[in-house]
């Protein structure tokens, strides 16, 4: 929100900077809610970059913010996103 790399820090494990916008990937979106899942099961998209020998890959996961919060129950016992320092 001020232009930190952070903006909600969550029970002091977890830092997210948070981005809402044009920039939302409707690819990325389809390819994650056309992953069939059971009950029990939490879709995970993993996005990747192959930049050849000598150079690190990087990657990143997607998942949808609801199952974050239902891993983060689990977890920690809370769904509250407790926001210090936003």
């Amino acid at each position: 929100m001020y232009g930190g790399p952070d903006d909600v820090t969550v029970d002091g494990k977890y830092k997210i900077q948070t981005k809402v916008g044009l920039m939302f990937s409707e690819k990325f979106w389809r390819w994650l809610k056309a992953i069939k899942v059971d009950a029990d099961q939490v879709a995970y998209l993993v996005i990747g970059d192959a930049p050849g020998p000598g150079t690190p890959r990087r990657t990143v996961v997607i998942m949808d913010e609801h199952d974050w919060l239902v891993i983060k129950e689990k977890l920690d016992g809370s769904t509250e996103a407790g926001k210090e320092g936003a």
